[in-house]
């Protein structure tokens, strides 16, 4: 038997170091949908996450569920628990992985079973497989057979009928779940979502626009970046089109609510459909993609996630669409035309002067919140503002400051926003299976498991790193990982010959006087601390801010009987064991505290650094006499004297200025020599944190 199968289907699974004993899990298969039984076509996936036995996700339509991948050891007589019931039938390919070192290529390694439906219970039976077509260029097979793939926008405003009794007040704003709104409003919203959207996006209705742009791709390869906020249309390079539908609204109307939708997906069209041009026949590729879209994302309209906002105010005379929007229309089409050459669908729009000519970005939604996300026990409040690239489809979410309005309700909206995340390359690698995944935005606020589902590297916060980038976190005047685009050898070691492992992740750079607070000759540590701190907040395993010098000694402070005497706001030292004591109660994890009599130790340590940052990746505080220090790497090369070490000098004074830092060395490559001085003949620490849970934690 001969089948064809895409090399990204093992994303995130293989490893140049696999361990012995691989954890099991599963992946579902997805088959590409182009009416071509003879070249079956497996190409994506859905995460099973821990034996789940229901699914969060959608399809775009030209995917179907096939099969299962089964990954580690499964017992023989127990394959068919893996697969859930709600897919089981639709299961006809099972593949079995136990990724070695040892073994051959990825085909020697992996066992074939088919499984055939008889009745009610199916049979399995394994299958050799004479030859596996490997794929791997996703988009490059995509154009082989036929097809271009389009990033696909449905933007409306739609004015929504509520019969019954609905009383508009601010108890009805803020994140909810449809079942939580009002009856009347539950019932409308519930009943258009059932009965109305499906004739909405159909090719003859008069209300509706569509542009097609070219899309500009955005230069994404910032590897600083840690989250996949990113990974949105403009971020994949197979998408060259952005179809936007949207509704025509009159200026104004007397509706109390209205439905602010934002749902997205790609969709594969013929490739001869694509021109220039918008036509019907693209027209139709996109509309189809949007109904199937619905019929997945609003299957349990009572579940669903809204945002209940203040209705938009429309000023007299605005002909504008609503949302608003800053920029020019492109290439715009009335679909209902069919029939009709391009040239007759094609509709003129009004230029009207911008402020912003050069903007093509609509906002969706502005100061939205609070929204409450939580980790660790510790929860923290979110304002996000929402807008759209109408060239590229870039869905943005922006966290901003508070702006809260306590004006008197008289008009609401319900915003449905889904973002369509693509299989973009990040630092990590692939993190989203091919086809992209739909998620809804509100869902990620408060709940993981669609994004678990969607996304091959696990992480305990992967939800937030779909919704918001890494810099919303931070203060942004602080400088970010300043050796970055520095050296990654010192210049007295052969890079031929020396190997170089640095901090996985950013950090920020926190030195002696920073934010108003003058701690020269004493604040290292803290400066040290907040380093750390940031790095795991960077790395989103935390969501606490960084902490001031006064918090770093409250907890000290109140957790640690011998600095009961301890004066908040003092100029008191500190050192690396109160650093791993801070880690431990404010971060909730654990550090290894490694203690050494003076420096000619230290050359015993070298791998055990290496191996800290290729394993964890955290920086590393070092306390060396009454100084501290953090490590961010160290590089090793052939001759015992061949080491040296890059460090985040906490006691710089001066500007935030990256190239001025770089200049100074203040982050920089040092030799032992320069610790051995610190140490002037004293002990040296190296505090290095972990990413397990400290488990006596007693933070609030």
């Amino acid at each position: 038997m001969t089948i064809q199968l895409s090399l990204s289907l093992f994303n995130g699974l293989q490893s140049g170091e696999l361990e012995s004993h691989v954890k099991p899990c599963a992946r579902l298969l997805c088959r590409f949908k182009d009416g071509n039984p003879e070249q079956e076509w497996i190409c994506s996936y859905r995460v099973l996450d821990n034996g789940s036995r229901d699914s969060s996700w959608t399809l775009p339509n030209y995917l179907e569920l096939c099969g299962i991948l089964l990954v580690g050891e499964h017992q023989e007589s127990n394959l068919l628990d893996a697969i859930p019931l709600i897919v089981r039938k639709r299961i006809y390919h099972m593949f079995k992985w136990i990724p070695s070192t040892d073994q051959g290529t990825l085909q020697e390694s992996l066992q074939y079973f088919k499984v055939n439906h008889n009745g009610d219970n199916p049979e399995i039976k394994q299958t050799p497989i004479t030859e596996i077509v490997w794929v791997e260029n996703n988009l490059e097979e995509v154009k082989r057979r036929g097809y271009s793939m389009i990033a696909t926008t449905f933007m409306a405003r739609i004015p929504l009928d509520v019969n019954g009794e609905l009383e508009v007040t601010r108890e009805i704003l803020g994140l909810k779940s449809v079942d939580q709104l009002p009856p009347a409003l539950q019932t409308a919203v519930c009943e258009y979502l059932q009965k109305d959207i499906n004739h909405v996006l159909r090719i003859g209705n008069e209300d509706l626009s569509m542009e097609l742009h070219d899309i500009k791709h955005n230069a994404l390869n910032d590897p600083l970046e840690t989250g996949y906020a990113h990974l949105g249309f403009g971020s994949h390079q197979g998408c060259q089109k952005h179809a936007l539908i949207y509704m025509n609204e009159p200026p104004s109307t007397s509706n109390t609510v209205h439905i602010n939708a934002l749902w997205q997906t790609s969709c594969i069209v013929p490739i001869e459909h694509v021109s220039e041009s918008p036509s019907n026949e693209l027209a139709d590729g996109v509309l189809e993609a949007l109904r199937h879209l619905t019929q997945q994302m609003f299957d349990d309209d009572n579940k669903l996630m809204v945002y209940v906002a203040r209705g938009d105010k429309q000023v007299d005379g605005d002909t504008e669409p609503v949302p608003n929007t800053r920029g020019q229309q492109k290439n715009k089409v009335n679909p209902k035309a069919k029939g009709k050459s391009n040239t007759q669908l094609i509709k003129k729009p009004d230029v009207k002067k911008q402020n912003d000519t050069n903007s093509n970005l609509v906002d969706i939604l502005n100061n939205a919140g609070p929204f409450e996300i939580g980790l660790s026990g510790y929860k923290r409040m979110f304002y996000l503002s929402v807008t759209l690239d109408r060239s590229s489809g870039d869905v943005a979410v922006q966290s901003v400051g508070i702006a809260e309005d306590s004006s008197p309700v008289d008009s609401i909206a319900i915003h449905m926003i889904t973002k369509c995340y693509m299989d973009s390359a990040t630092a990590e690698g692939s993190v989203i299976p091919f086809g992209g995944v739909n998620l809804m935005l509100f869902d990620l606020l408060s709940n993981q498991k669609p994004a678990k589902q969607c996304v091959s590297i696990a992480h305990p916060m992967v939800h937030l790193k779909l919704l918001i980038g890494m810099k919303s976190l931070v203060d942004l005047s602080i400088p970010i990982s300043p050796h970055f685009n520095k050296s990654m050898f010192p210049q007295w070691i052969s890079n031929k010959t020396a190997r170089a492992t640095l901090v996985k992740g950013p950090y920020q750079y926190y030195h002696y006087n920073q934010c108003g607070k003058n701690d020269s000759g004493w604040g290292c540590c803290y400066r040290s601390i907040q380093m750390v701190a940031s790095w795991y907040l960077m790395q989103y395993r935390t969501l606490r801010p960084v902490p001031t010098h006064d918090e770093i000694q409250t907890y000290i402070k109140e957790r640690d009987p011998s600095h009961a005497g301890l004066v908040v706001g003092s100029t008191t030292w500190i050192g690396t064991v109160e650093a791993g004591y801070f880690i431990n109660w404010y971060l909730n994890y654990d550090t290894k505290t490694f203690y050494l009599s003076d420096v000619t130790e230290f050359r015993n340590y070298n791998g055990l650094i290496a191996k800290h940052f290729a394993t964890v990746g955290s920086p590393i505080i070092m306390g060396a006499g009454m100084f501290a220090y953090v490590i961010v790497g160290i590089c090793i090369g052939a001759t015992a004297n061949d080491v040296a070490y890059l460090i985040a000098d906490p006691h710089y004074v001066g500007e935030d200025n990256v190239k001025q830092i770089q200049t100074k060395g203040a982050v920089g490559w040092k030799k032992i020599d320069f610790i051995a001085k610190a140490a002037n003949g004293g002990f040296i620490n190296l505090c290095c944190p972990l990413f397990d849970q400290y488990e006596n934690h007693t933070a609030n």
